[in-house]
């Protein structure tokens, strides 16, 4: 099986073609994430060429494949990522980019140091352009998502406002946002 797999950050698109689980390096292509995320997904994708499948790991809450809100890139509506990529093939899956994460500790090689093959309960931590956690208990992944918008209130700096709006969450205070 051909994969096409991008992982979308609020600061760069990184993508591949990933071929019965081989990465091929000659075909990652990183650039810097625009506004319209969508249209550089398109034009990458016709660069990369033919695939069975798309997966796409993004910054923020998915539903039924509808990004609903993805502050490091700037939305906070939701987006039908499945319907805007139709042009591209059916056979699209998309997931929060930190429960991707916790996925591929459990059932891949390609996580780091295989942390998640030795337990059975953890969580993936991300700290970048947003701050998000990918939940493991009893080795089946729950939705994590967004952590870094939890609100946290020290004394000494509140009122940091957060590129999602609200002041005093924790990616105020520790994201590259």
């Amino acid at each position: 099986m051909i994969v096409q797999a991008y992982d979308i950050g609020g600061t760069w698109i990184r993508s591949a073609i990933v071929e019965d689980g081989t990465i091929h390096s000659p075909s990652r292509i990183r650039e810097r994430t625009e506004q319209d995320f969508i249209a550089q997904i398109k034009r990458i994708s016709q660069q990369l060429g033919h695939a069975d499948c798309i997966s796409l790991a993004v910054p923020g809450p998915v539903k039924d494949g509808i990004l609903l809100s993805a502050p490091p890139l700037g939305r906070k509506n939701p987006i039908n990522i499945k319907e805007e990529l139709a042009s591209l093939g059916n056979n699209i899956i998309l997931d929060n980019d930190v429960n991707a994460a916790a996925y591929a500790e459990i059932y891949s090689h390609f996580g780091h140091g295989q942390e998640g093959k030795g337990w059975n309960t953890f969580y993936v931590l991300t700290l970048s352009t947003g701050i998000g956690a990918g939940i493991v208990i009893d080795r089946k992944p729950r939705n994590g998502g967004e952590f870094g918008h939890n609100l946290v209130r020290p004394i000494q700096y509140q009122n940091q406002v957060c590129i999602c709006g609200k002041t005093d969450c924790w990616c105020a205070f520790s994201s590259g946002k």
